[in-house]
């Protein structure tokens, strides 16, 4: 699915993108991810917005295929009182995600090594000690997590949707204080929620969630960059371009790993 951008204010963005089951949006603050998810909101049939703060960039923005309804919703938007809302229970894709993670863990904490000597003392890792918590207790955050929980119910009042329409949900960095255990079990479920009629585009800073929708094997990834410009008079211009070869850096945010691409790039 192709997405044609051509907005003129408040930056200047043409291009055009191709959109997967989930393409990801990264870039610096100010870097234009709001406002092209903003326009993207505008090119289906129909937009349900939960945000206070969407706006509409001048400029159009176009997808080769037909789209019947867009949800946009932002950190704002999560605590509207709304349809999207309504209690629905998926607890059967919320089981097969929490076991995936489950297994995925097992086998990180439980490898297989060679035994120990008679007298041999087993050294005490950070693995050992981190696995030797419970499971269950690092999802159980999204128990108590108002922002998660609605989130997590919107995700699957979206995907019933999609049963019988194409969707295209639009997140603007939801995730933004969410505790990590559960952006990560967030990711995880857009990952398995998605198909092909339900397509997702989120910007995000939050590498837990980050690294959830990686699971996902038809996923895309653009890097968006301002390239100087008086941004008052509308002079600003984007460019977007994709990455192949993501990588991760222990211990810091994706805002800081950024910050360091666009200064030495």
């Amino acid at each position: 699915m192709k997405a044609t951008l051509d907005i003129i204010s408040p930056i200047k963005i043409q291009q055009q993108l191709e959109l997967d089951r989930i393409t990801v949006l990264l870039g610096t603050n100010k870097s234009g991810k709001t406002t092209v998810l903003s326009c993207l909101a505008n090119a289906g049939e129909e937009a349900i917005i939960l945000s206070d703060n969407v706006y509409n960039p001048v400029g159009s923005c176009k997808i080769d295929e037909k789209i019947d309804v867009t949800y946009y919703i932002d950190s704002t938007g999560i605590h509207m009182p709304a349809p999207i809302f309504k209690l629905t229970k998926k607890s059967d894709i919320l089981d097969k995600v929490v076991n995936d993670i489950r297994n995925d863990l097992n086998k990180i904490c439980n490898p297989s090594s060679p035994e120990l000597n008679p007298g041999d003392k087993p050294e005490l890792t950070p693995r050992d000690i981190l696995c030797n918590d419970e499971i269950d207790n690092m999802l159980a955050p999204i128990k108590t997590d108002t922002v998660a929980s609605r989130l997590l119910n919107s995700l699957f009042f979206v995907h019933d949707v999609s049963k019988s329409a194409k969707v295209l949900l639009l997140l603007d960095d939801v995730v933004n204080n969410v505790y990590p255990a559960t952006a990560y079990l967030l990711g995880r479920v857009i990952s398995s929620l998605v198909n092909d009629n339900l397509y997702v585009v989120t910007s995000t800073y939050n590498w837990d969630f980050f690294a959830g929708l990686m699971k996902q094997e038809r996923l895309r990834i653009y890097y968006m960059r301002m390239k100087g410009g008086n941004i008052s008079i509308n002079e600003v211009k984007v460019s977007i371009n994709e990455i192949t070869d993501m990588w991760y850096l222990p211990g810091f945010t994706l805002s800081v790993a950024l910050a360091v691409i666009s200064k030495w790039s």
